[in-house]
């Protein structure tokens, strides 16, 4: 029943995103206290100020509800007490000096989004990283009652949720003496934001994480109203649902809004994640599959940004040989050209935990991702060079690589389709597997029309360029006008360092 519930709310909960970026004349407030002089078109709540839809508050047509309805509470977990948090209030000074908290320690601060609750298994997972990562105090912000729908109205609670968690840090720096260069906010969505307001409200916030920020109703609004680059001192974004947003896709926001914005697989149709096509494809896989691989499929590349920021904070181990290394570039086609695979003279910011660390790093990076845990690979730029003698062929060009360690990576496709002489054509590989200095690639093409075999196509290639990103030398094998079968794999042993292309 709860997960026909939950169909029912994805279904419609898009279409109603959609009406709040347009409709601002329906002012619906289910809790409405006795208003001031000074909140005249709004609601006031004692500790927390007003909130009207006066500009730039224009990106929903509901006012907040108080916290009691929303259901926020603030749960601390720390290494004392891992499974049972203590329960934190901003107006109960007990809760706060009889909890396990260190004031010395760092504070995070996860913030779920929209249709989630303190119990999402990403809220559990990040919380035990943290945890096994190093001493510190982590403050789950739950505010499930108030994150469901309608879409609006919880895009409007999180105003409310946002000062409140400023109220709590402001009575953690009275009591404990906590300052805000300890605090870290790390939201996912709507959690985003909220972190933005937590920031505007308290100055000097040392990092705000925005793990996808959610798109619709932020999008395109004043700063005021998101997240954005003056909310704390470091504020990193991972784009990993960044489409114009239809029904069934592009929940996360496009544009770079942090001082740091890192864009896996280009921000946007992460690996492993089946992509509904549109709504009536949606309530097809509910029907055929079952609700939960259709909402897996929904919000799946949404919610790889706290599996991404998850997968960063256990690879930040000394003893890990993989990081998630990332570019700066100007655009995603760039980036799997080839043409911004080196930092300069920086240290190329890392994606996630370690973003930190690369503080100079400002801009926007892409990097690429595996579609399987830990979702963090090795990055092997080609390119290969076509003959000049070759008019065209039409099929699939693969190739395959192999390193000083005896490991082979899988068959890579470079271009599927019409291919002709003297093209370019590159190809950006990642995977987990380690496989050292290149020493041997494999080129094969197979043609679309190959049925008669006194008639198969051949290609022609000239060289083949590999890089493992950072790490070796570019390295060039040279086969001057080499003639591939089709069908057939072309063997490239006899790789040398040079900076040119080959003679």
């Amino acid at each position: 029943m709860y997960r026909s519930i939950r169909l029912v709310i994805y279904v419609f909960v898009c279409i109603l995103c959609q009406s709040t970026l347009t409709t601002t004349s329906r002012i619906v407030v289910l809790m409405r206290p006795s208003l001031s002089d000074q909140c005249r078109n709004g609601v006031q709540y004692t500790g927390l100020g007003c909130f009207t839809l006066d500009p730039p508050f224009t990106n929903t047509d509901w006012l907040p509800q108080t916290p009691v309805s929303i259901g926020l509470r603030f749960l601390l977990y720390t290494r004392n007490n891992p499974a049972m948090p203590d329960i934190l209030s901003a107006t109960n000074r007990s809760s706060i000096n009889l909890s396990n908290i260190r004031p010395q320690l760092p504070v995070k601060f996860i913030i779920h989004g929209y249709l989630q609750n303190a119990g999402m298994e990403y809220i559990v997972n990040m919380t035990n990283a943290l945890l096994n990562k190093a001493p510190m105090n982590v403050i789950v912000v739950s505010w499930g009652a108030g994150a469901y729908f309608p879409y609006a109205r919880a895009v409007a609670n999180t105003r409310v949720v946002g000062a409140a968690t400023a109220q709590l840090i402001t009575t953690l720096q009275r009591l404990k003496g906590i300052t805000a260069q300890q605090i870290h906010i790390i939201g996912h969505s709507l959690g985003a934001h909220i972190g933005g307001y937590v920031g505007a409200l308290i100055p000097n916030v040392r990092r705000i994480t925005g793990l996808d920020p959610a798109q619709p109703s932020f999008s395109g609004f004043n700063e005021t109203v998101r997240l954005d680059r003056t909310d704390a001192r470091l504020v990193d974004v991972i784009h990993t649902d960044a489409l114009p947003f239809e029904t069934v896709r592009g929940y996360g926001i496009i544009e770079p809004i942090g001082h740091i914005d890192f864009y896996p697989n280009g921000g946007h149709h992460q690996p492993g994640c089946h992509e509904e096509s549109s709504l009536l494809d949606f309530i097809e896989d509910a029907y055929s599959n079952g609700v939960t691989t259709a909402e897996i499929s929904l919000s799946c590349s949404h919610e790889r940004s706290t599996q991404l920021f998850i997968s960063s904070i256990i690879l930040s181990s000394p003893a890990s040989s993989c990081t998630f290394q990332s570019f700066p570039c100007s655009s995603e086609e760039s980036f799997l050209r080839g043409e911004c695979l080196n930092c300069g003279n920086h240290k190329c910011p890392i994606m996630g935990y370690e973003a930190d660390r690369s503080s100079r790093s400002t801009g926007v990076y892409y990097l690429n991702t595996t579609g399987t845990s830990l979702f963090c690979g090795q990055h092997y730029f080609v390119a290969l060079t076509l003959g000049r003698n070759m008019t065209y062929v039409d099929g699939t060009l693969s190739i395959r690589l192999k390193g000083v360690t005896g490991r082979w990576l899988n068959w890579s496709t470079v271009k599927e389709g019409r291919i002709s002489g003297a093209d370019r054509l590159t190809s950006l590989l990642v995977d987990n597997i380690d496989i050292g200095e290149i020493n041997q690639v494999y080129v094969r093409f197979v043609s679309r029309m190959n049925y008669l075999p006194w008639r198969r196509t051949r290609f022609h290639i000239n060289t083949v360029e590999v890089d493992n990103i950072m790490r070796f030398p570019k390295k060039h094998f040279c086969r001057s006008n080499m003639v591939g079968p089709d069908g057939f794999d072309v063997s490239f042993t006899s790789g040398t360092y040079i900076s040119s292309e080959c003679p």
